[in-house]
């Protein structure tokens, strides 16, 4: 193919004969045209062509009219687009060559003399390439078609070329091959594994991507020479000696950036694998799979390093011709003869303890909620007792088993199937609503019929069954936390843990769930075990309440919860006064158990030393429950009787009177 460059400008000077004969000496691949040169001709083609003019002005208008129609034309068939000016005249007409060229997106060569390039700052800055000789046109575009030829080489097929291609392909997918296949596995595990020095190890690693190739080179050529440890294997100036060079120098690479893309991933997935009863290897598998386009990328990123490596396949294979020379040494050795064309073709968290428990026990098939304000270490608790994370100290005993005596992952692996635990924002994995249900049924190993059937029934217990097609990570929140739990409840565990479950469910949603978790601890004997900020819907639902302030149990519901500060045997808040047992000498927070507050229409004759006067603002019923709220310098939630609901006939607006003893306010 044929190059096509349009020579315009000056045609005084024999600047287009000068870069004709470059191109001719330089055998290269150009069409040259240009615009008339002759002076004559050029200016009396319109009175030649269309009628003798009497004014010169009109002679010159028709003229430079007709020369343009030549112009454009070839302008626009150009590849490339040469303007020369010229000293003697103003250069108008090349100026505006120069401007059309580039207006059409061609490539642009200025060519003029030094004392121009001021004046012509503004036309050169529109150029691709600003020359002063004509033979530097020549050599800028000699460059620019013999890099064109290299890739010519490729796409015919040049036996050459493809040798030097097929060796280097060949041995860099090998050499990234063996790097991944140890790579990979290692940063999975680093990723998802804690362990003391991780992060100077990582620094190590990162150190190592930075290694010279030349320095990997050096110390293989030692090892591989005949005096070397491993002259005898005889690998040196072979592709294998390359391969082992190449290994060393990828897979840090690999495995760098694949603890980034693990560590990049998102942090629920281990856990969620976990509650599934995944094997370490099964884990393993899913993770890969939930990160593969990153690992890919990483592998991609090695087989680079690989194949643009010079300086040990240098060294180590001594570019031998058809048998060791890849495309970066031939690259070294081509261009350093000239022949540009074959060279070109993580109760703990850190250091923090978040949980302060001196012994807390559990009912079996029983519902228990805990209850406590963000930070109070409600979701660290939920992962320890599925078994996910260990105590800093202390212990767990699940079904007459110390956590601590378990030694075997086989044993801690088969106890923690027993348990499903379901985050707040539980992950669902790529694929299918039923794919997800489905999944931990496959880590157990479930024959396919039965997993199939045991999917189906539990989705339509929580209502999703619908939804069995629908890719998962499209759902919405609700949804989402249905599926999750429809999950869970498909591996049948002893005890069901949910962390805030009732946050993106509606009104209905959310007393259908209440009516399944009761259902479930009921009648099936599942031991469920809640955390909800929802502190009256939690404590109606529940059989026992658990109540968390800073990571530590206290013994009252989180309902009627007060800050202020301690002056004496009283609590002040700002607003009112409490009056508190004698034996409180400190505490910020106090909480006055709502089934410990007394609620009259008119004053009583009591021993209660705590006396406050309010007006009713709320009457509302959670699972069965009684609530009023009653407005009394702070709000104050009672939990009352249906039939003291009635007796007392209150209404919004009703004043009452408010008493609890002294004895019945916790201070924390």
């Amino acid at each position: 193919m044929k190059w096509h460059v349009y020579l315009s400008g000056e045609i005084h000077s024999d600047w287009r004969e000068r870069i004709k004969q470059g191109i001719k000496d330089a055998d290269l691949p150009v069409k040259l045209s240009a615009p008339i040169t002759d002076h004559a001709s050029s200016d009396d083609c319109g009175d030649v062509i269309l009628g003798p003019e009497m004014t010169p002005f009109w002679k010159d208008h028709k003229a430079s009219k007709i020369n343009s129609i030549r112009t454009r034309a070839m302008i626009e068939k150009a590849d490339v687009v040469v303007v020369r000016f010229g000293d003697k005249y103003r250069q108008w007409n090349a100026a505006f060559d120069a401007g059309y060229a580039s207006a059409l997106g061609k490539s642009v060569i200025t060519l003029h003399d030094p004392e121009l390039t001021h004046p012509l700052k503004e036309v050169d800055a529109a150029a691709l390439a600003v020359a002063q000789t004509p033979e530097e046109v020549v050599a800028i575009l000699k460059y620019a078609i013999t890099g064109n030829a290299a890739i010519s080489l490729i796409f015919q097929l040049d036996p050459e070329v493809w040798q030097i291609v097929w060796t280097s392909v060949h041995i860099s997918l090998i050499a990234t091959l063996i790097a991944s296949l140890f790579a990979v596995p290692l940063g999975v595990v680093i990723a998802l594994n804690d362990f003391r020095g991780k992060a100077s190890l990582q620094q190590f690693l990162n150190t190592l991507m930075a290694m010279p190739t030349v320095v990997i080179g050096l110390i293989l050529y030692g090892l591989f020479t005949r005096q070397g440890a491993l002259g005898e294997w005889g690998l040196l100036y072979t592709p294998g000696a390359i391969i082992i060079g190449e290994c060393l120098l990828i897979f840090p690479v690999i495995l760098n950036l694949t603890i980034v893309a693990i560590t990049s991933a998102d942090p629920r997935l281990l856990p969620t694998l976990k509650t599934l009863g995944a094997t370490h290897f099964q884990a393993f598998i899913q993770v890969i799979s939930e990160t593969r386009f990153a690992v890919m990328a990483a592998l991609v990123a090695g087989f680079g390093r690989a194949i643009g490596e010079v300086g040990a396949a240098m060294m180590l294979g001594g570019n031998i011709d058809g048998f060791t020379r890849t495309m970066t040494t031939a690259i070294a050795l081509e261009t350093s003869k000239g022949e540009f064309e074959l060279a070109l073709a993580l109760g703990i968290y850190g250091d923090k303890a978040v949980l302060d428990i001196p012994a807390l026990s559990i009912a079996r098939g029983k519902i228990t909620t805990l209850l406590g304000c963000n930070g109070a270490g409600k979701t660290t608790l939920l992962n320890l007792l599925a078994l996910i994370k260990q105590p800093a100290s202390g212990d767990l005993v699940f079904d007459s088993q110390t956590l601590s005596a378990i030694t075997q992952q086989k044993a801690l692996l088969k106890l923690r199937r027993r348990i499903g635990l379901i985050p707040q924002n539980p992950l669902l994995l790529r694929g299918s609503v039923m794919e997800n249900v489905l999944r931990g049924l496959q880590f157990r190993k479930l024959n396919k019929p039965d997993q199939f059937s045991r999917a189906q029934q539990v989705m339509q217990q929580v209502g999703v069954l619908a939804l069995q097609d629908r890719l998962a990570r499209d759902l919405s929140g609700g949804e989402a936390q249905k599926v999750a739990l429809a999950r869970i409840l498909a591996l049948q565990p002893d005890v069901l843990l949910l962390d805030e479950p009732f946050t993106y469910l509606d009104q209905e949603s959310a007393a259908d769930l209440a009516d399944l978790l009761t259902l479930l601890a009921q009648e099936q004997g599942i031991t469920v075990i809640l955390s909800t900020h929802e502190r009256r819907f939690g404590m109606a639902l529940a059989d026992d309440v658990i109540s968390l302030v800073h990571g530590k149990p206290v013994a009252a519901p989180l309902v009627n919860v007060f800050h202020g500060e301690l002056l004496g045997g009283e609590f002040l808040t700002g607003k009112i006064r409490i009056l508190l047992p004698d034996d409180i000498d400190s505490g910020k927070h106090v909480l006055i158990d709502p089934q410990e507050i007394v609620l009259s229409k008119t004053p009583l004759e009591s021993s209660m030393r705590n006396h406050f006067q309010g007006h009713v603002v709320s009457i509302e019923e959670e699972h069965g429950r009684d609530w009023i709220t009653v407005m009394a310098g702070e709000c104050f939630h009672v939990e009352i009787t249906r039939q003291s609901l009635d007796d007392l006939d209150l209404r919004l607006g009703t004043d009452v009177q408010l008493y609890f003893k002294s004895t019945a306010v916790k201070v924390v």
